[in-house]
């Protein structure tokens, strides 16, 4: 799958200051596996993000060098049979172990369906969870809620996984469950550069937002989709909780913003090239600038719509310009799974460009 790359250009005007084997029985949350003293072998895999040409490029957290411990539920049909469980990193050559069992009622060479997820977090904090219903062992049935909140520590991704496998072909056959984990999550890099219309004036950004972003959603294992609960009432957004407004550089010295050339690249609104942003698959719409005051208005319920907002300082010579404030960029976009969304904001012209369309941008 190709990268996507959309370039912006905006203006500087208008500055503005269960375990359990019996069919009637369900759970509300995870308890200890039931097995005949079988342990399940486990492996596991990735399948990375897509890079620039189409071949995989590692995040800058791989779960194979640093995720040590993943979630997962197993299920059988006939008979009914419903567990949860986690695996753990044992070594540094990527061993595993578990804490589940096979099924005591079921025959060793019926299917088993398994489900699984992992966050990446450093710290260990636990951002999805299994949903539970009235009959927990519907294969189609099977999600995840997941919230990816306005804390950078919170913007991570989630890795899933599905599987088949019967207790015969996994002892027996010596076949682990194989967990291949896939990313649930659309990874985001943002970029800042200056056209040469600019080239006398020094620009410092010191924050740049990302605003009215849905944050939470549930996410399908049967086909992989993503349900998001944004709920609108005459375009007016009545949950403001499933917003988020995320900050994708923030400081009090701020940087200097390059002029483009040939052998000067924009500058990464990240630590590093595989640092991304991590959010959840979604259209978003633009913002709808005010054609009056091009601002948006405090309330983002009464205004949805997303848009970038560059808090800056612009600068020629000592006394002939200075001036302070923030830019509006509306901004749209449809976000996939798995993917590398990059973007650059060039600063220092009337005009924006999205999906490769110039458009007349209003001051």
């Amino acid at each position: 799958m190709n990268i996507k790359q959309f370039f912006f250009i905006l203006p500087l005007l208008g500055l503005a200051a269960c375990s359990s084997d019996d069919e009637g029985s369900s759970s509300n949350s995870s308890q200890q596996p039931q097995g005949n003293g079988v342990p399940i072998m486990i492996e596991v895999s990735e399948e990375p993000l897509y890079g620039s040409e189409g071949t995989g490029t590692r995040a800058a957290i791989t779960y194979k060098e640093t995720l040590s411990k993943f979630y997962f539920r197993y299920i059988t049909e006939t008979p009914k049979s419903y567990n949860e469980a986690e695996a753990s990193r044992t070594d540094a050559n990527h061993s595993w172990e578990s804490n589940s069992m096979w099924p005591s009622n079921v025959n060793p060479s019926n299917s088993c369906y398994f489900f699984a997820y992992a966050n990446v977090d450093y710290d260990g904090n636990d951002y999805s969870k299994f949903n539970y219903s009235d009959d927990n062992y519907k294969i189609a049935d099977q999600s995840l809620d997941f919230n990816i909140d306005e804390l950078s520590n919170g913007q991570m991704d989630l890795l899933v996984s599905t599987q088949v496998c019967s207790q015969n072909e996994n002892q027996v056959d010596e076949k682990p469950v194989h967990f291949l984990f896939k990313h649930a999550c659309a990874a985001l890099q943002f970029s800042i550069s200056k056209t040469a219309a600019l080239g006398n004036f020094q620009i410092r950004v010191k924050e740049v937002k990302l605003f009215n972003i849905t944050q939470n959603g549930t996410y399908k294992f049967s086909d992989g989709s993503w349900e998001t609960f944004l709920i609108y009432d005459n375009n007016v957004v009545k949950n403001e909780d499933s917003y988020a407004d995320y900050t994708l550089y923030s400081s009090d010295d701020g940087f200097l913003v390059k002029n483009e050339t040939a052998s000067d690249a924009p500058t990464l609104l990240a630590k590093d090239a595989n640092d991304y942003m991590f959010v959840i698959p979604q259209t978003v719409t633009a913002w709808t600038p005010n054609p009056d005051t091009h601002i948006p208005t405090n309330d983002k319920l009464e205004a949805p719509g997303s848009y970038i907002r560059i808090k800056c300082e612009i600068l020629k010579g000592s006394k002939d310009y200075s001036d302070s404030g923030y830019v509006y960029l509306p901004f749209s976009d449809t976000w996939e799974k798995g993917v590398i969304h990059r973007y650059t904001v060039r600063m220092g012209t009337n005009l924006r460009k999205s999906n490769g369309e110039k458009i007349n941008f209003t001051n």
